[in-house]
């Protein structure tokens, strides 16, 4: 069976990290088409599931949306900086710790198929 995506980000956080911050632009069309179809405004609250080290906020050209960065991984989590515009939350894929209707825009970039119960 495969491990879960917080047992293998238990893992892989270190490594990943050094990647992104040696090569950050690795992922910028990726990144970039996300942005593009999340049309964000001003005000935006986004939720980004996995958020892994935060690297979304990275790419989006809107300063004054507030992301809510989920992490299964506290070792990931880790790398994730939290500030006025930001805030870290590690808990399950399946128990987010949001509110109904609390977010504008939902993005999940690169995780659902580590759930079982999408």
């Amino acid at each position: 069976m495969f491990d879960t995506y917080q047992q293998i980000f238990d893992k892989r956080a270190h490594s990943y990290h050094k990647a992104m911050r040696d090569f950050p632009r690795a992922r910028k069309a990726e990144f970039g088409w996300v942005v593009h179809y999340l049309n964000m405004k001003v005000g935006d609250v986004i939720c980004d599931v996995p958020s892994g080290g935060g690297y979304l906020q990275g790419f989006v050209n809107e300063k004054q949306c507030f992301f809510n960065s989920i992490e299964t991984s506290q070792c990931f989590a880790s790398f994730n900086v939290d500030g006025p515009l930001n805030k870290t939350h590690v808990c399950s894929f399946e128990h987010l710790v949001l509110e109904n209707q609390s977010v504008d825009c939902l993005v999940c970039l690169a995780a659902l198929h580590h759930v079982e119960n999408r």
